[in-house]
């Protein structure tokens, strides 16, 4: 993941990214340049079929140097690109480079005199110059500058100044006026500038006339797709002072007015790329690049300190960080430093994947309709953008999607056949009695900016009318807000049902009765955060489901490595595959009413499904490998009641088994790396417990900090092992690395070390406590060890474990202790009295 940034942050900075990338370039740059290699375009779905739409293809020749939130012109035969910010300068850019297409070359032509990024420029055919109005400089100074460039002299002049300071701003040249018009945008770094300006230019008289007291923009914004069609101004997406928006209206210089029309689909329609053609508004590209939604350490606190006064109070403080989105984030730049410098968040070296967007729409005014086009080779935002009349081609060159781009890549316009009106469906029945619903769902409906809050609401409609009476309404198991948003309670809430919020720790024994719906929240989540306990619920919440019960598994896993998790009465959900446009298999299904086809978003569905049930019913495809990634499963019998297993009563065979002594008396020390110690600071039961890896000298116990690497390890040899013996322990673990460099281990060996049994091998972060039984019958009479063990590389990402209340147990019945039968008081005996004397 992906994909997915908090909604409590008010952020005011669209660009604040450039502010703080300027302060941290020493460190981002580097990353970034390191990554260039890499490859960065992911998420690429396969194109529709058929004449139309066309493809994109990326150019031959590139950009002489990264540059992004530059402008576009093209004068209808070459395409200018024209100054704009680059990473690798770590500043605004003069350069102004003219693209070919007959020859497929950039050239170099004059440079522009006051650098800026974030302005407009537009093509005026009357004096065959190019226009460039306002922009801003990298600490957020906008300017009022009107900048000329004369394609035939090379050379640049000064024009009038606007009538305020603006940046990202919409403009258009209007041939029946013969002015230029722009349109709202920022007139500060900060996105709550935005102004509702309406101005026009005459490049004739070069004079400026404001129309904002007769025709306002109705919506203050800035980073729009912008153009004109038949004489009028279509303005669409940008972002206003909350989020990003998917407005489209029209402005018509003859009254003037502004009239609303249909909404642009799609979720990142911020500094998109725009160019018109066939009569037609193309809109490609955009959103937020300096987010990386895919990783959650993007979202998450760096979960680091070093102020814990107790070693565990470290660990515990740390998990909390870690699961919680920081509200004190300022920019969105600043998510991405943060993802940088806390880690890989489950895996080393992983590629950010920035929450930006390759679709390409098309508006058709004629018919006030958008429809859906090919999808542009990268993925990329703040692009220069136009269209090459004389050779017919949509131009899109340099943006930002997490690296710095250089290249360029166009597309012949055709205007896609709108999607065709879907059958009316019928009403859904509903089982009478209701009788049990498994809802298995990969969609990304944690992520906010996809919008799929329609989806998450229509899921609890559906869930709570197909669920029976019970005491509270639902119940929501996850480890945190995915992506810092809380779309499903909020749905809840919304549909004037109540929660309660628990932890996968809280899974196992849960008395799932007492809930109409069990939502298990797995959005933006690990499967070492949730597996264990889940797995050990499964059978509670299939009996649960069978009895009327609705389990609701919402499962956009992170994953980049297919990590896969079960699912209710068969199959497995498994993530790292993002569909970017999943296909709905059953538009009449009652969680997709009023759902566009195909669901579209930034890695749309995290996960594809494989092995379900015969009588599971897909609603929703994998874009991207046609496996369900969205079903649900009714009426499942429940499986039969286990035979309940004898107690299992206590034995003396493991010494000091609670490190109830204050040290490691009677264990082992293998440790060839950071030492074990014993702590007060968690207990199973009682007051201590041995912890193994991390880093206690430094109060580093999990999260980041200073790893020591190697093996943290202890034993203890016990036996004859009697017959029926059953080997319990307790453990309690942390990590935010993956299995392929760090785990936590747990051996049954024999005397030498030789390892007989793995009781696990993992990397999980479950942080609470866990109970392993193992059945010792294979070494009857033997002396055997248990040997627990963590293992860390030097990466910074710590990983421990700790464990408790290590025994061997044997069937019962148990015989207790006998209480001493108290001796009898005896009777006071009478001192005669003596006689007189």
């Amino acid at each position: 993941m992906k994909k997915q940034t908090n909604p409590n942050i008010k952020a005011h900075l669209i660009r604040s990214a450039f502010y703080v990338l300027l302060l941290l370039a020493v460190c981002v740059i580097p990353f970034a340049l390191a990554q260039r290699g890499a490859s960065k375009r992911a998420f690429v779905p396969s194109l529709p079929r058929g004449d139309c739409p066309t493809p994109w293809t990326l150019v031959g020749g590139m950009l002489p140097q990264d540059v992004t939130y530059n402008a576009g012109a093209s004068d209808g035969t070459y395409f200018y690109s024209i100054s704009g910010f680059s990473f690798s300068v770590g500043n605004t850019v003069a350069g102004v480079n003219r693209y070919n297409p007959a020859t497929d070359i950039w050239e170099s032509r004059a440079d522009i005199p006051l650098p800026v990024l974030g302005h407009v420029a537009v093509y005026y055919p009357t004096t065959n110059k190019i226009y460039v109005f306002g922009g801003e400089d990298p600490n957020g100074n906008n300017f009022n500058n009107t900048q000329i460039y004369d394609i035939a002299t090379n050379s640049w002049s000064a024009g009038a100044a606007m009538p305020d300071l603006g940046s990202f701003m919409a403009a258009g040249y209007v041939p029946s006026t013969g002015k230029i018009y722009i349109i709202s945008g920022y007139n500060t770094g900060f996105i709550d500038s935005a102004q509702p300006r309406t101005w026009s230019y005459d490049p004739v008289a070069n004079s400026w006339t404001d129309l904002t007291a007769a025709a306002a923009f109705p919506h203050p914004a800035g980073g729009f797709a912008y153009g004109v069609i038949n004489n009028k101004v279509y303005i669409a997406g940008g972002r206003d002072a909350s989020d990003t928006i998917n407005l489209t209206w029209e402005f018509d210089p003859a009254g003037p007015t502004y009239t609303q029309k249909a909404d642009l689909p799609g979720t990142q329609p911020n500094q998109a790329g725009s160019a018109v053609a066939l009569n037609a508004l193309f809109v490609y590209g955009g959103g937020n690049p300096f987010l990386a939604a895919g990783t959650s350490a993007a979202t998450r606190a760096p979960a680091v300190s070093s102020t814990m006064t107790s070693p565990m109070s470290k660990v515990t403080s740390g998990r909390n960080n870690a699961t919680r989105v920081s509200n004190k984030v300022a920019s969105d730049f600043r998510k991405t430093a943060i993802s940088i410098a806390a880690g890989r968040a489950g895996g080393k070296d992983r590629p950010l994947v920035p929450e930006t967007t390759n679709h390409t729409y098309v508006y058709n005014p004629s018919t006030n309709q958008w429809t859906t086009s090919a999808n542009m080779n990268e993925v990329r935002s703040g692009l220069a953008s136009a269209f090459i009349s004389g050779a017919n081609k949509v131009m899109a060159a340099g943006g930002y999607n997490g690296f710095d781009l250089t290249d360029a890549e166009v597309l012949t316009p055709c205007i896609p056949a709108p999607t065709p009106t879907p059958t009316p469906c019928g009403p859904t029945p509903t089982p009478s009695p209701p009788c049990g619903l498994v809802i298995g769902d990969g969609l990304t409906i944690g992520f906010a900016p996809n919008g799929y809050q329609q989806i998450a609401s229509n899921i609890v409609d559906y869930t709570f009318s197909s669920g029976v009476s019970a005491p509270n309404d639902y119940a929501i198991f996850q480890t945190h807000n995915p992506w810092g948003f809380t779309v499903v309670a909020d749905a809840i809430t919304a549909a004037g049902h109540t929660y309660s919020v628990f932890t996968p720790c809280d899974l196992p024994g849960f008395d799932f009765s007492q809930y109409r719906v069990v939502v298990l929240n797995w959005d933006d989540t690990f499967t070492s955060e949730f597996i264990d306990f889940y797995t050990a619920a499964l059978p509670g919440l299939e009996s649960y489901s069978a009895g009327g019960g609705v389990v609701w598994v919402q499962g956009a896993i992170q994953s980049f490595g297919g990590d896969c998790y079960p699912l209710p009465f068969g199959g497995q959900s498994c993530g790292g595959v993002f569909g970017e446009e999943d296909p709905i298999v059953d538009i009449c299904s009652p969680m997709m009413i009023g759902i566009s086809n195909p669901i579209i978003g930034n890695a749309a569905s995290h996960t594809s499904d494989t092995g379900l049930p015969a009588a599971a019913h897909v609603v929703v495809n994998s874009g991207a490998d046609d496996n369900p990634t969205l079903y649900d499963l009714k009426c499942q019998p429940a499986s039969p009641t286990p035979t309940p297993t004898p107690p299992l009563c206590g034995t003396a065979l493991i010494h000091n088994s609670g490190f109830e002594t204050g040290n490691f008396s009677d264990w082992v020390d293998l440790s060839n790396g950071s030492l074990p110690v014993v702590t007060n600071a968690i207990a199973h039961s009682g007051n201590f417990s041995g912890f193994l890896g991390g880093n206690p000298p430094g109060l580093a116990f999990c999260g980041f900090g200073n790893e020591i690497p190697g093996d943290t390890s202890i034993y203890q040899e016990f036996g004859p092992v009697p017959a029926g013996g059953v080997l319990s322990f307790w453990h309690w673990d942390c990590t935010v690395d993956s299995i392929t460099f760090d785990w936590q281990d747990a051996y049954i060996t024999d005397t030498s070390g030789n390892i007989l049994q793995t009781v696990y091998h993992q990397c999980s972060n479950g942080n609470c406590w866990v109970n392993q039984q193992v059945d010792l019958s294979p070494w009857v009479g033997q002396t055997i060890r248990i040997q627990f063990l963590v293992h860390q590389d030097q990466a910074g990402d710590l990983t421990s474990m700790a464990v408790d209340d290590v025994h061997v147990l044997v069937p019962g019945p148990c015989v207790s202790t006998p209480t001493p039968t108290p001796r009898a008081t005896p009777a006071p005996r009478k001192r005669p009295t003596p006689p007189p004397r």
